[in-house]
């Protein structure tokens, strides 16, 4: 959520405190304190997906970078068991396509694949030379892991994105209707100065910040005057 969108998020809170509290009998102020309801809830569920979609970005990061971590190990595996098997049985070459490092992520599952398949047609002869039992299995779910995380990365941002494109609208639709009402209660509170300044400072956006007490003045001394006891 941006600063603006946060100070709209806080002004309409408190709008909303004051016009409940101060309530008026006329159609388009309780139709436009309707729409400032609905408009609040929906920011609030926006701001939640906001956040949700950020959180299930961060997530899917960390996997995708453990996933991918984890494939390239298990290449990088295959690979050394395939020269090993391939010097002692030159006739019998293990032939692996394996991926570049930096490939992008939907080469690397891509090619993570094929490897896994051509090590499938090989898998008697890696096993003679120390491939595991179920080596080929595990690394197999790691791929569709890191595949996961990629889709979840990408379903994250696109939730974090369309929510704040979202919020920025519905912050926009706050501020018009908030100026509508405040068409409406200028004339109502005219005559109520301590309302008015109430309702001025529910409407606002401004965040005002203390600011810090100034360190007192010393008075210089005279010279010669000696501190008083």
């Amino acid at each position: 959520m941006t600063d603006y969108i946060s100070r709209i998020f806080d002004m309409v809170l408190r709008a909303l405190i004051f016009l409940r509290a101060n309530p008026l009998d006329d159609p388009a102020f309780i139709t436009n304190v309707a729409r400032l309801e609905s408009d609040a809830a929906r920011l609030q569920e926006l701001a939640a997906m906001e956040r949700d979609g950020h959180i299930e970005a961060g997530a899917a990061v960390i996997g995708k970078k453990e996933g991918k971590a984890n494939i390239l190990d298990g290449l990088n595996i295959l690979a050394r068991l395939a020269v090993i098997a391939t010097r002692e049985v030159p006739e019998l070459p293990v032939r692996l396509t394996l991926p570049k490092p930096n490939s992008g992520a939907q080469k690397l599952i891509g090619g993570a694949r094929t490897v896994v398949t051509q090590a499938r047609d090989q898998q008697e002869l890696l096993t003679r030379y120390g491939m595991t039992t179920g080596f080929l299995d595990q690394l197999g779910a790691t791929i569709d892991q890191y595949e996961r995380a990629v889709s979840a990365k990408s379903s994250g941002v696109n939730t974090h994105i369309g929510a704040s494109a979202d919020m920025a609208e519905v912050a926009s639709e706050i501020v018009r209707v908030v100026k509508a009402i405040d068409a409406i209660q200028r004339p109502r509170l005219r005559r109520d100065p301590e309302k008015r300044a109430a309702w001025k400072a529910a409407r606002s956006t401004v965040r005002h910040t203390p600011k810090p007490a100034a360190d007192p003045v010393e008075t210089p001394k005279a010279a010669g005057e000696s501190p008083a006891a």
